[in-house]
């Protein structure tokens, strides 16, 4: 199947397929990883941490003092360090811009 390019020159698939990315940190040595939200919910987030033939999924649910959410993949934690407040925030921003975006 041929994939016709974008007038600015990006692809259209790519266009759809743009998702939310997120910073997590692995508990214990604190490297950062970047990892792509499949859904965002108070209760909880989905992440793809790897695509592909070895596609990784996680599920991170917000710590009992909802500081944060923490789950747990291939053996580490793993930690999105925002707030449930925050996120709600985030969720709520995001479905104003995309009610603004479907405004003429």
């Amino acid at each position: 199947m041929h994939r016709r390019p974008a007038a600015d020159g990006s692809n259209l698939e790519d266009d759809a397929a743009k998702r939310e990315t997120i910073a997590l940190r692995i508990a214990g040595n604190g490297k950062p990883v970047h990892v792509v939200v499949l859904s965002k919910r108070v209760d909880r987030i989905q992440v793809i941490l790897e695509d592909g033939t070895h596609t990784v999924f996680c599920e991170l649910k917000p710590t009992r003092d909802a500081l944060a959410y923490v789950g747990h993949s291939m053996g580490r934690e793993l930690v999105y360090e925002r707030s449930r407040a925050q996120v709600q925030a985030d969720i709520e921003a995001a479905g104003t811009a995309l009610e603004d975006s479907g405004r003429s």
